[in-house]
Formats: structure tokens, sequence, C-alpha cells
């Protein structure tokens, strides 16, 4: 199943490992949506080589956009309810084919994710599924990037 050309990435995770996970699937779609919790993107990344260049790649891509210090309030379908962590202030985020939920070593779920409607699909890596080794994050990110290469090659 594809995963959609407009994607919502909601990292509470900011580690180099969701960076990962968020410059392959901007390989692949139109526009890709960074929603966190912390102040910015990706925090957890070294702020030495890596940094520069992860940022730097992510701004080449035209469809790239980031919402720091967002928590997810609601997601329906095609779309997801934002609140800014500080001031409350809302957003609904629209037109969204997929979310892709990266949480640290906990097995929560997404607030609002519960109540996804049939047109958008939820992919869910690493410890949102269940707490366990890196080892199975990396297995889950592989075939969730053939899903997308498969896709990809699709389209042709």
């Amino acid at each position: 199943e594809a995963l959609g050309r407009r994607i919502a990435v909601v990292d509470a995770d900011g580690t180099a490992y969701a960076s990962g996970i968020v410059l392959m699937l901007l390989e692949a779609v139109d526009e890709l949506t960074v929603i966190t919790p912390f102040e910015t993107a990706f925090p957890h990344v070294g702020a030495g080589y890596d940094r520069p260049l992860l940022f730097e790649r992510l701004g080449a891509h035209p469809g790239f956009d980031r919402r720091v210090s967002q928590r997810v309030e609601r997601v329906g379908a095609g779309e997801l309810d934002l609140s800014d962590a500080i001031t409350g202030r809302r957003v609904t985020l629209e037109g969204i084919d997929s979310v892709v939920a990266i949480e640290p070593r906990a097995p929560m779920a997404v607030s609002g994710l519960d109540g996804i409607g049939a047109d958008t699909r939820i992919v869910t890596i690493g410890d949102a599924f269940a707490p366990r080794t890196i080892d199975a994050a990396i297995f889950e990110a592989v075939e969730l990037a053939y899903d997308v290469a498969g896709m990809a090659t699709l389209r042709g």
C-alpha cells in the first residue's frame, strides 16, 4: 500500500535514527512535515558535522516543513490537529496521506491516532510499537524503505 505524496512524521525521538527515516521518506514524497514536541527538529543529532549536513539536505527539498514545540491533539481523515506546547494555539494540517510516528523506548501511542480515518495510513516504527532492540526498529525502517521504493518504482 502506498504511503502517498504528503506525509506527516510525528517525531518524539529526535535522534539520528529519526532523521534517517525522515531523509529516506523525503526522497519519495512531494511534501513531508516533521512535527515534534522539541524546541528544534532532531535535537539529539550531534552538533558537529552531521547536524549542518542534515539541515542542508532537509532545506534543499522544497516540500519539507517542520512544526516544532507541537503536540498532536487529534488525527482525522487526512488531517492532524496540533497545539503549540507553549501557547496552546491550535492549527490543523490537511491533505495528509500518511502519518509516521517515531516514539522513544516506550509503547506510547501518539494522542488521537486511534480515531484515524480510512484515508490515512499510520506506520509505527521501533519503540512506538513496543520497547525492544535497535535491530527491530532498523528492520521496520528497512521494510518501510522497501515499501517506499516499491511506490517510487510504480510511479516510474
